[in-house]
């Protein structure tokens, strides 16, 4: 359900609708597309598949050793995340690739549009965002095959992140939206959620004392709490912000005491202790807070200058350690610097 014109002043949307069947052109073959958490109205994916003949199922053994690096199969990384089951899935443009538990790439796919986000239900399913089609679909590998379906066309409002909170078993999304008529229209931010059964529970607006609190978002995760963490921006700042599963207002994170203005977040996971990471790309350096917004410290174990790859993305691994891709489609491993001795600042 879109916010309208008329609900300019009103920051809850309710609406327990089911997803319509969609019919739509999609990959030069029109279908009808339903709800892709159940079994109909699937359409196959096209172009490069690759999967590989791999026992992919994870053992409890020390995998990707802190300071390796990990081939992604891309050229180049701006989304990474992880599987309970030890898989790693990463994203850039227009491709994605899954890599198992071994270091191997037993997945990759070229789409037809560039993809601006994803969110990994299983290490066989994840959801799309395309801000371009402004459409979010849902991809699954069945009988070894990949299998795509439409799971909501929000258009004409623009999805950008996507999240699973699997505290309250919800997909949730951040849309910008352009409200108003001709010369009075104005980009206008919310936060989606459904149900895993594609049910909308209702639309947002993220507020703080009665003002909108970011206008575009860089990137989000849900926090073991139920939290939702995003990387925003407003004018010229940019911060974590942080909101309960009901998308109340609880902090915002501007970075270092006296370093607010270089701060530049790109990125952002959280551990096992609800801590959250965030990758400043000005300092090349991940800042740790923890769930209530406390500055623990920041990790710099990156060193700069010509040449040296440009850090993308982030997120925890098996709880132990820190996976940070890099422009190179290379994953570096580190050991969690949350849970390490790291000195605080």
């Amino acid at each position: 359900e879109s916010l309208t014109a008329d609900d300019t002043e009103q920051d809850h949307v309710d609406g327990e609708k089911d997803v319509p069947v969609i019919s739509t052109e999609d990959q030069k073959d029109k279908r009808s597309f339903e709800n892709p958490l159940t079994k109909n109205g699937v359409v196959p994916a096209s172009s490069n598949f690759v999967q590989n003949g791999t026992d992919t199922t994870a053992h409890e053994e020390n995998y990707f050793d802190p300071e390796k690096e990990v081939e992604s199969g891309l050229e180049n990384i701006e989304v990474l995340e992880t599987t309970n089951d030890g898989h790693i899935w990463a994203a850039f443009r227009k491709e994605i690739s899954e890599i198992d538990p071994h270091g191997k790439v037993i997945f990759k796919q070229e789409l037809d549009v560039v993809l601006n986000d994803i969110a990994v239900l299983g290490s066989n399913s994840i959801f799309l965002v395309e801000s371009q089609s402004k459409t979010i679909r849902f991809l699954k590998i069945e009988a070894g095959e990949p299998v795509i379906s439409i799971f909501d066309v929000l258009s004409p409002d623009t999805p950008e992140k996507i999240c699973i909170n699997t505290k309250t078993r919800e997909i949730v999304t951040t849309v910008v939206s352009n409200k108003g008529i001709l010369f009075f229209k104005r980009a206008r931010t919310s936060i989606k959620r459904y149900h895993y059964s594609g049910k909308c529970i209702d639309e947002i607006s993220p507020k703080h004392d009665g003002k909108i609190v970011f206008d575009n978002s860089l990137d989000m995760v849900s926090n073991g709490n139920g939290d939702l963490c995003i990387v925003a921006t407003k004018g010229p700042s940019h911060f974590v912000v942080v909101f309960d599963h009901s998308v109340n207002y609880r902090f915002l994170y501007h970075g270092e005491e006296g370093k607010q203005a270089s701060f530049r977040p790109t990125s952002v996971c959280v551990d096992c202790d609800n801590n959250i990471l965030s990758l400043d790309s000005n300092s090349r350096s991940i800042h740790i807070i923890n769930q209530n917004g406390n500055f623990l410290k920041i990790f710099s174990p990156f060193i700069g200058g010509p040449g040296t790859p440009k850090l993308k993305a982030i997120c925890v691994y098996k709880e132990d350690k820190l996976l940070v891709g890099q422009d190179t489609g290379k994953i570096r491993v580190f050991k969690n610097p949350s849970l390490s001795d790291v000195t605080k600042l």
